[in-house]
């Protein structure tokens, strides 16, 4: 039994079924799926091509999905930069007209 996991991020340069089987012969065995890229249909749509070249090739592949976390966007800062450090308190606004 393999132990060790080889995990690849499959996306547009990556998702052909000629690459991913390329990629499953030289030992991927985990296929990654970043979610902040790609809606739930074209990540379904990759989904769907792993499995089908599992089956074929008699390889389990597992499927590792990256889900998209909470982002804050800051926009512009005077000056180019502020530095937070530890302790420091700062407020975060959500439109312009808040501050």
């Amino acid at each position: 039994l393999k132990s060790t996991k080889i995990i690849t991020t499959i996306g547009p340069s990556s998702e052909s079924k000629q690459v991913m089987k390329y990629l499953i012969k030289a030992g991927m065995n985990t296929i990654r799926l970043n979610f902040s890229h790609g809606d739930f249909e074209e990540q379904g749509t990759r989904i769907k091509r792993a499995k089908e070249i599992s089956e074929d090739m008699g390889l389990p592949i597992s499927i590792m999905l990256d889900t998209k976390g909470p982002e804050i966007r800051v926009g512009k800062i005077s000056g180019g930069s502020y530095k937070v450090c530890e302790n420091d308190k700062i407020k975060i606004f959500s439109d312009l007209n808040s501050f």
